[in-house]
């Protein structure tokens, strides 16, 4: 996970034992709020798909528990283990080079993201 500047948005890299993902993550327990930080980066979705080079996932209600979501806009690559050495350099591949083009993006756009005028900025 990343600082972000942004208290409830968070750029993030996961992986597990079948697929490793790339993404931000909005983690607003208001709705509201993350309705709001979602529609944001929905504003953005052609810049980031054409610098991407692909089609992201987005769903504004990802589960994190039974009671609790979040929203989550990511890209995922399959058939890759954390625990298989061999998955390790296309992994890190994967998330170095769609981490850097999320992070330009994010950093270009970052005042757009923040303002929130309901809310105030961050």
């Amino acid at each position: 996970m990343q600082d972000t500047g942004i208290a409830k948005v968070n750029l993030k890299f996961e992986v597990d034992e079948q697929k490793a993902r790339v993404g931000i993550d909005i983690i607003a327990n208001d709705l509201e709020k993350r309705i709001y930080y979602y529609e944001k980066f929905e504003s953005l979705k052609t810049i980031l798909e054409t610098a991407l080079g692909q089609k992201l996932i987005w769903d504004l209600e990802y589960p994190v528990t039974d009671k609790k979501e979040m929203a989550k806009i990511y890209l995922e690559k399959q058939n890759v283990s954390l625990y298989d050495k061999n998955s390790w350099e296309e992994i890190f591949a994967f998330f170095y080079k769609n981490m850097r083009i999320l992070e330009k993006i994010y950093n270009e756009y970052f005042d757009f993201i923040k303002y929130d005028p309901l809310y105030g900025t961050n």
